[in-house]
């Protein structure tokens, strides 16, 4: 199941179907015009460095919200392919697969 997280109504979205990274974070899946782009999770020291940012006076730079995971299981793997079109051959060299 596609849960939407964020859609800029241009066909690019952020959804949740389930994923978690090696460690147990949660984990979600950018698409684009319906297609898998790559795996995200939220950055948990965003606020942190805006406000670090923000006392130097660099109140344009604005820090990564969004962090691209590659550290998977195998089950991970086959979860992305259940949702969406995606070759074994593509995951294997956009990822690391790591058994437990």
């Amino acid at each position: 199941m596609l849960k939407v997280i964020q859609d800029d109504g241009a066909g690019k979205q952020i959804v949740d179907i389930g994923l978690k990274d090696y460690w147990g974070n949660k984990t979600f899946v950018s698409v684009f015009d319906g297609k898998f782009q790559a795996c995200i999770a939220k950055n948990p020291d965003y606020k942190t460095d805006k406000k670090k940012l923000e006392s130097i006076g660099a109140i344009f730079v604005v820090p990564q919200k969004w962090l691209e995971v590659i550290d998977f299981k195998p089950e991970a793997v086959q979860l992305i392919q259940k949702h969406f079109n995606v070759s074994s051959e593509y995951l294997n060299q956009k990822f690391s697969i790591w058994n437990s």
